[in-house]
């Protein structure tokens, strides 16, 4: 980066236009430079694509581009991001449980298949019944 700081105000903009040198961690400790195409939003090494950039705000719904509105982008990405994450166990208690099917859920740990709902082990109405039958 420092090289491109030497060169003219001028030229910096379009060599920074151009590409962006990126570095990332390796698993040994070193760094690794990248060369991200702006126009692509893909990062290259060596001509070979390494991996696609990320969407921060949209998340998981930003395969969807400018389709369907925000209103129901914010709510997919929202399920999604509450469908893929791991649950709780009911048996074990271990966070391992994921999601197989619609409605079907696995415990990794122990082994425990139950049904559930459709985005989440629990749903509300089964919270609310649970809580009713503790009273009596």
């Amino acid at each position: 980066m420092d090289n491109l700081l030497s060169i003219g105000s001028a030229n910096l903009l379009a060599v920074r236009r151009a590409l962006l040198v990126c570095c990332i961690s390796n698993r040994k400790g070193g760094q690794m430079p990248l060369l991200r195409n702006f126009s692509s939003r893909k990062f290259y090494k060596a001509g070979i694509l390494i991996f696609e950039a990320m969407t921060k705000k949209v998340k998981s719904a930003g395969r969807f581009g400018a389709r369907y509105g925000t209103r129901v982008r914010k709510r997919v990405a929202e399920i999604e991001s509450i469908q893929k994450q791991r649950h709780a166990c009911p048996a074990c208690k271990f966070r391992s449980v994921s999601r197989n099917a619609s409605g079907i859920w696995v415990c990794s740990k122990c082994g425990l298949k139950f049904a559930g709902g459709a985005y989440a082990p629990s749903t509300a109405l089964q919270k609310r019944i649970v809580e009713s039958g503790e009273e009596e």
